[in-house]
Order: C-alpha cells, then sequence, then structure tokens
C-alpha cells in the first residue's frame, strides 16, 4: 500500500504553504541588510559637509565621502569650537590626498567626539586647527585614524592635535607632525583611556610647558612599530618624546630618538611615580635633555626586553635602574 504525497492532500498543502511562508520570513530576517552608498560632498563644500554630519547623526550613523586631491577650507565655527557637529553616532569620513584646513579669525578645531560618537576618518590630512584643547579633534568617544596626517595644529592646554579626554582612539599608519600645545604638544591623553598607535610616527611635537613633546600620556597606551623623533619639551615635566604620567605604556618595536627638552630631564621617556612601562625590541637613542638623563627618567616601574637605551645625552637612565641601560 502506498501512503498519499503529503503534498497532494489538503493538509499537506496547508502544511507546505506555511512552511514556505516561514522560511521566506526567516530568510528575510537573516539577509544581511545592504548598507547605504556614502553620502558624496563636493569639492570644498563645507556647508554639504556640515550638512552630511548631521544626516548621518540623525540617522544613527554613515560614511561620507570627500573629494580627492581637495582642500576644504572652513571660515567660521559650526558650534562652541568646532568647524563641524560634534560626532554623536558611527560615522566615517573618507578622502584621498584630502585636506581639511580652517582661516576662521579665532580658531576653531576640527572634530569633537561625543561619549556616544565613533568617528573614523581615512585618507586626511588636518592642518592648522586651534582650540584649548585638542587643535585638530577632542575625543571622549571612539576614535580611529587610518592613513591620516595631523598637521600644525595648536592648543593652548592640552593635545596639539588630539586631546583623548575619555575613550579609545588608535591611529593606524598616520602622522602627527608639527602640531604645538602646552603639554601633549602632539597627543595628550587623560586617565582611563586607551591609545593605541600602529605604524605610524609623532614628529617635530612641540610642547610649551608641561612636558610630553611628542605624547603625554595619563592612560594606557599601547604603541608598535612606531617612530617617535624630533619633538621638544619644555618644564620640570621632561619628557621630550613621551611623558608618562599614568597607567601603563606599552613600547614595541619602535624608535624614540633625537628628541629634546629644555629646563628638564627626559629627552626621551620620562616615566612618572606610579607609572608602568613596558619597552620591547626598542631603540631609545639621541635624545637630549638640560638635566640628567637624557634617555629615560625612571620614577615607576619599567621594564625591559632587548631595547637599546644608547648615546642619549647627558646619561641614558636616572634616577631608578632601568634593566638593560647602562648610564
Amino acid at each position: 500500500m502506498h501512503l498519499p504525497r503529503l503534498t497532494t492532500t489538503p493538509l499537506g498543502k496547508l502544511l507546505t504553504t506555511a512552511a514556505c511562508a516561514i522560511a521566506f520570513l526567516v530568510g528575510a530576517a537573516v539577509a544581511p541588510a545592504t548598507a547605504a552608498p556614502p553620502a558624496f560632498v563636493a569639492c570644498n563644500d563645507v556647508p554639504g559637509l556640515i550638512a552630511a554630519i548631521n544626516a548621518a547623526n540623525s540617522s544613527g550613523g554613515g560614511s561620507i565621502a570627500l573629494a580627492p586631491l581637495c582642500t576644504y577650507t572652513v571660515t567660521a565655527a559650526d558650534n562652541d569650537s568646532n568647524a563641524f557637529p560634534t560626532i554623536s553616532s558611527p560615522i566615517t569620513i573618507s578622502g584621498a590626498a584630502t585636506t581639511i584646513t580652517q582661516t576662521a579669525a579665532f580658531g576653531v578645531r576640527f572634530f569633537q567626539v561625543t561619549a556616544s560618537g565613533n568617528l573614523t576618518l581615512n585618507g586626511l590630512t588636518l592642518t592648522g586647527g586651534r582650540a584649548s584643547l585638542g587643535g585638530a579633534i577632542l575625543t571622549d568617544g571612539t576614535l580611529t585614524l587610518n592613513n591620516d596626517s595631523l598637521t600644525l595644529n595648536t592648543a593652548t592646554i592640552f593635545g596639539g592635535a588630539v586631546f583623548v579626554r575619555a575613550g579609545t582612539t588608535t591611529l593606524n599608519t598616520s602622522r602627527v607632525t608639527d602640531n604645538t600645545a602646552t603639554a601633549g604638544g602632539g597627543i595628550r591623553t587623560q586617565s582611563a583611556t586607551t591609545l593605541n598607535i600602529n605604524t605610524s610616527s609623532l614628529l617635530r611635537n612641540t610642547a610649551t610647558s608641561s612636558g610630553g613633546g611628542g605624547l603625554q600620556n595619563a592612560g594606557n597606551a599601547t604603541i608598535r612599530t612606531t617612530l617617535i623623533d624630533g619633538n621638544s619639551a619644555t618644564g620640570s615635566n621632561g619628557g621630550g618624546g613621551i611623558s608618562h604620567l599614568l597607567g601603563n605604556l606599552a613600547l614595541s618595536t619602535s624608535t624614540v630618538s633625537a628628541n629634546t627638552v629644555t629646563s628638564g630631564p627626559a629627552g626621551g621617556i620620562q616615566v612618572s611615580a606610579g607609572a608602568t612601562a613596558a619597552l620591547t625590541t626598542s631603540l631609545i637613542t639621541r635624545n637630549t635633555a638640560s638635566t640628567a638623563p637624557g634617555g629615560v627618567e625612571n620614577n615607576g616601574t619599567v621594564t625591559n626586553n632587548l631595547t637599546a637605551i644608547v648615546l642619549n645625552t647627558p646619561t641614558n637612565c636616572s634616577p631608578t635602574v632601568v634593566p638593560g641601560c647602562v648610564s
């Protein structure tokens, strides 16, 4: 005896129809959504970029494409000290050899990221920004810089290029050059922040009073395969290359060289009491300070795994011993 095929009976047809409907709904639910194309902003259309950021914030995030080989010049602040609306959602802004600069009467920073914001910049140069905190960028959220250049920005207090007040900031193959601040000529971080610098460079930045020519760090910083060279600082805090105030610093496969301090110690790296630093397969050399040491000033805890600390002036390391360092 042969049983009737399920799909030929009334009940079978009903079950088959229901199964197909369920499969369609489940498939629709799990199918990946198609990402919206980036909003394109024409060359030097600053109002258009402001509108695009506002639209992305309003819709919960978005991507913006800028014209390649183009300069966008900001002439006035959009809000407070910011050239553009504050970033409060996930936003990516991409260019190709694209520059953003400013000529506002009192100066503006370019971007401020709120605690809920997540800003990614790709292939941009930010130059000429000016503010009290973060000459180019002030962030309380998440910031990622990919193949970007931050140059000739100024902060009258912290972070000539970037002030990381909270959250996590990551630099990938990016350049922080020729920026100036009272403290943290290139970058300044606050406590409980996270900073990752990968395959990047901090060059010729200046701290005019409170140390940290290239970087002043008060959080947790990881620096890999990065050149920190030619930065300068003035004042007793020292740290022409890096002033490490609090938290943990991990430096690996990197070079800290030719940094200087006037009126203070630690042309290369300054480590404050209570701070920890791990130096791994790196080179700290040819740094200069007006008072010893010229290389690494260790007032906290420093570990050394195959890092050469040599040819610094007037000495290499003090006052607490740095393993493997000969003064």
